[in-house]
């Protein structure tokens, strides 16, 4: 018992390190952090849309939809239905960084995409959820 308590408490202090760092060393360049804690409709892996605004979930360890296609100049917004906390970073091939800091449940973070080209990301706190944003 004592052994399962002190890696317990390993793993909080673990998580609280990782996301103090992605807090403290937040790129907010053209990004805003927002409150939203609206549910989602279910959507499909990849959607091929061009609007001015898209809605991508965070929910169930996986971004919904996965990857997007948009126009130059459409802003992505993320929000985090999970009740774990996530983020979003820039994969080091994306044209441009960005990264939204750790979003508890219910927060977002919205990012305008200006420059054409293929935009990979993933949540560092969970690796195994990645995106895509294409920019047309």
């Amino acid at each position: 018992m004592k052994t399962f308590s002190i890696l317990l408490l390993s793993i909080i202090v673990v998580i609280i390190i990782v996301g103090a760092y992605f807090v403290l060393n937040n790129n907010n360049q053209q990004a805003t952090i927002i409150n939203q804690s609206t549910e989602s409709p279910t959507a499909s892996p990849q959607t091929s849309i061009a609007p001015s605004k898209v809605n991508i979930t965070i929910q169930n360890f996986a971004f919904n939809p996965a990857t997007v296609t948009i126009s130059a100049g459409s802003t992505v917004t993320w929000v985090n239905q999970d009740g774990v906390p996530h983020n979003i970073i820039n994969d080091a091939s994306s044209p441009m960084s960005f990264n939204s800091g750790v979003l508890a449940q219910g927060k977002g973070f919205s990012y305008t995409f200006t420059d054409p080209g293929t935009y990979s990301y993933h949540c560092s706190i969970h690796p195994s959820m990645l995106g895509k944003i294409v920019v047309q």
